[in-house]
Parts: C-alpha cells; sequence; structure tokens
C-alpha cells in the first residue's frame, strides 16, 4: 500500500586524494585506480542495483541539461589499468592506506573496492574510523586518502567547484598552480562561472569536467540514488537533489 520513488541525484560516493602525497602526486596511479573499479559489480552486489555506475564526471543523471550521457568517463578497464600503473613505474602494483566510515555498509564497499584492487596487485589497507574522524583526519593533512561521499549540490558548478577549487575547502590537498591539471581546471572553473548563456555554459561545463575527468583527482564510483516511501494520500514530488522542500508545493495530502 505504500508509493516508492527512485530518484538519481548527482551525490557521489568517492575517495579522495591529497595530491601533495605520495603516491597520489603521481597522476598514473590516480588514473590507474580509476579505471580498476567495476562500477557496475559494486552497484550491484553492495547496493542492489539501486545507484547509477559514476561514469560521467560529475555530470550525473540528475542534472537535466548538463549531463551528458555520452561523456566517456572512467569504466573497468584492466588493460588500462595495467597500461597506467607501467607509465607510473610500478607494473607489478602498489600499495596505499585509505580512511573510511566503521559503518558496516561503507566497509562492504571499500572491502569489495579492495578485492578488485587485489587482482592488479593495487594493495588497498582499509583504516574505519568513526565519524568524523576518518575524514577529519585527511583534510587535517594525516592522511592521504579517504573514502567517503559527496553530498548534493542543486548547482553542479557549485559542486565541480567544491572539490577542485584551490581557494576553498580542498585548497590543502591540491597540487600547486602550476600544475597542469590545477590549470585547466582553473580555467575552466573561470570560464563556467563567467558564461550566463545556458547553451554556453552547457559547453564550458563539459570542458571542465573533461579536465576534471583527465586530472583524476580522486575515485567516484555511484551517483546515489534518493529513495522515498508514502502513503498513496501524500502527494510528493522527489526531486534530484535528494532534498525535502516544504512549502514549495513539493508535498501535500489528499483527503
Amino acid at each position: 500500500g505504500m508509493t516508492v520513488q527512485n530518484i538519481p541525484t548527482n551525490a557521489l560516493q568517492r575517495t579522495w586524494f591529497n595530491m601533495n602525497k605520495a603516491p597520489w602526486d603521481n597522476v598514473h596511479l590516480r588514473r590507474a585506480v580509476n579505471y580498476a573499479v567495476d562500477r557496475e559489480e559494486l552497484n550491484k552486489l553492495v547496493y542492489n542495483g539501486v545507484h547509477t555506475p559514476a561514469s560521467f564526471g560529475f555530470m550525473g543523471p540528475a542534472l537535466g541539461a548538463d549531463h551528458d550521457s555520452n561523456f566517456q568517463g572512467f569504466k573497468f578497464d584492466p588493460e588500462k589499468v595495467r597500461a597506467e600503473l607501467s607509465l607510473a613505474g610500478f607494473p607489478d602494483g602498489f600499495e596505499y592506506e585509505v580512511n573510511t566510515s566503521a559503518n558496516p555498509l561503507s566497509l562492504e564497499k571499500d572491502e569489495l573496492i579492495q578485492a578488485q584492487y587485489a587482482q592488479f596487485g593495487i594493495v588497498r589497507n582499509i583504516i574505519p574510523k568513526p565519524s568524523p574522524d576518518y575524514y577529519t583526519e585527511f583534510w587535517d593533512l594525516n592522511v592521504g586518502a579517504h573514502s567517503s561521499g559527496m553530498s548534493v549540490r542543486a548547482d553542479v558548478w557549485q559542486q565541480i567547484s567544491y572539490v577542485t577549487n584551490a581557494n576553498g575547502f580542498s585548497k590543502n590537498v591540491l597540487p600547486d598552480e602550476n600544475d597542469e591539471f590545477r590549470k585547466a581546471i582553473d580555467e575552466g572553473l573561470s570560464r563556467t562561472a563567467a558564461a550566463f548563456d545556458p547553451e554556453e555554459r552547457k559547453v564550458e561545463i563539459q570542458k571542465l569536467n573533461q579536465a576534471y575527468m583527465d586530472s583524476a583527482w580522486g575515485v567516484d564510483y555511484l551517483y546515489s540514488s534518493y529513495q522515498v516511501a508514502h502513503k498513496p494520500e501524500i502527494l510528493y514530488t522527489a526531486r534530484g537533489e535528494g532534498k525535502f522542500h516544504f512549502g514549495q508545493d513539493d508535498i501535500a495530502i489528499t483527503s
């Protein structure tokens, strides 16, 4: 007797890197771990297939005109994993540590990723921590990577800026201003912010998305879905950002 809605959002499950700490100062290792994740398997085995594999950079399925279903983001590709490891100088793999939340579902996700990496000689040592320690230790520069999420932003430019803007929250984990990838992303942020025409903005935001993918500043796994169950007499319009909007005519109760 319940109505269930499953709405895609732009909220990302991801691993964050400190590009100033080894091994993440090596772009080929960052790309290798991106190609080594089987996102379809992760979604199916851990989340019963309710989410969307993150193969479009930040341009998830909830973003309307900014979403490009033809964008070629990272997908599972064993040949590219091995090629990037060789380019990085680690053909037999490498080892690193990553903080993660100690809750059971997060551990299940990270253990499956750990197993996927193992076939390439990539040793992913998971360090479970209570919240907020697992991510505050990263922002305090005490650990080189942490596995968590990216909360939903209604505007995708704001979301990309949160991760890539060197003047913001992420400034201490990004490479310096002379880094080729940071230059491309900084320029892309400026062009996107200055583009007020919707079509021009769409072009610029896709260029920014490509710059983000080229840099591999983290690993994006899945766009989380927003699920809501309610009785039929409650009329509810779920929105792509996955937040409630009481008082904005998206929730009503019939007699």
